[in-house]
C-alpha cells in the first residue's frame, strides 16, 4: 500500500492542527478507513492488519495535534492533568472532516470508496461514537480504548438518537484501564459495557473486546483488531 497524498491542513484561525495522509491499496472501490491518530502511524497499522489477514482497505490517517481540544464534544474541567484543555470543539472538527478531509481523500483515490469507516483510539474513540449522533457519513465505527468516561457522555447516549444506525460498531478496552483511583477513569469499563449493551439491544451488530493491559499497551494491535472485525 502506497502513500499517494500527504498534506498539512489549516482548520482554524490560520493554525495548522491536522495532517492528512492517504494510502491507496487497490485502484478499485473498496472500504476507506478514516483513522484519527496522534501520530502518522499508517504504515504500522497496515502492517498489523496484514498480520491479522484483514480484508483489503484504503486508509486515510488524520493526524491531530490539538487532541483534547478538537475531540471533546463539550467543555469539561481538567480530569487527568492541568493540560487537558477539553474545550468542546468536536463539532468543528467533524464539520472539517465532512467538508474537507473526505473530499480531499476521494479526489486522491482512483475510485470512490465502497464503505466509509471511522476508527479512533482514546479520545478519538469517544469522537467516533459521538459522530454517529451528528452525521450519516460513516457506515461502520470503532471506538478502541475509547474515553467513554468523558463527563455526561453516557447521559448523552441515553438521551439522543443515532442519525442512522451503522452496519457495525466495534468497542474495546484494556483490562487494566479502569483500575485507577481517578473518579472518572475508573468507570470506563462500566460505561463501555453499558453502551455496548445499549447498541446491541437496538439491533446493531456490535463487538466488545477486552484486551490485556492498560490504556497505552499495544495501541496499533488494538486498532488493527478493530479494523479487521469491521471489515469482515
Amino acid at each position: 500500500m502506497d502513500v499517494i497524498e500527504k498534506n498539512e491542513t489549516v482548520i482554524s484561525n490560520g493554525k495548522v492542527i491536522c495532517g492528512v495522509s492517504v494510502y491507496e491499496n487497490e485502484k478499485e472501490s473498496i472500504p476507506m478507513v478514516y483513522l484519527i491518530s496522534l501520530e502518522e502511524n499508517g504504515d504500522e497499522i497496515i502492517e498489523k492488519c496484514n498480520e491479522l489477514k484483514s480484508n483489503t482497505f484504503n486508509l486515510t490517517v488524520i493526524t491531530l495535534k490539538e487532541w483534547n481540544e478538537y475531540l471533546s464534544p463539550w467543555e469539561s474541567e481538567n480530569i487527568i492533568s492541568e493540560q487537558d484543555n477539553f474545550s468542546g470543539k468536536a463539532d468543528v472538527f467533524l464539520d472539517f472532516i465532512l467538508k474537507d478531509v473526505i473530499s480531499y481523500t476521494e479526489c486522491a483515490l482512483t475510485c470512490k470508496p465502497s464503505l466509509s469507516v471511522l476508527v479512533g483510539y482514546s479520545m478519538a474513540g469517544l469522537f467516533s461514537l459521538y459522530s454517529m449522533y451528528k452525521t450519516e457519513q460513516f457506515d461502520r465505527v470503532a471506538s478502541v480504548s475509547g474515553s467513554l468516561w468523558y463527563p455526561k457522555f453516557f447521559d448523552f447516549v441515553k438521551k439522543n438518537k443515532i442519525c442512522v444506525y451503522p452496519e457495525k460498531i466495534y468497542l474495546s478496552l484494556g483490562d487494566k484501564e479502569s483500575k485507577t483511583s481517578n473518579g472518572y477513569l475508573k468507570i470506563n469499563e462500566f460505561v463501555t459495557q453499558e453502551i455496548y449493551s445499549r447498541y446491541a439491544s437496538e439491533g446493531i451488530k456490535c463487538e466488545y473486546e477486552i484486551n490485556p493491559g492498560n490504556h497505552f499497551n499495544h495501541v496499533a494491535d488494538r486498532i488493527a483488531k478493530g479494523v479487521k472485525w469491521l471489515l469482515e
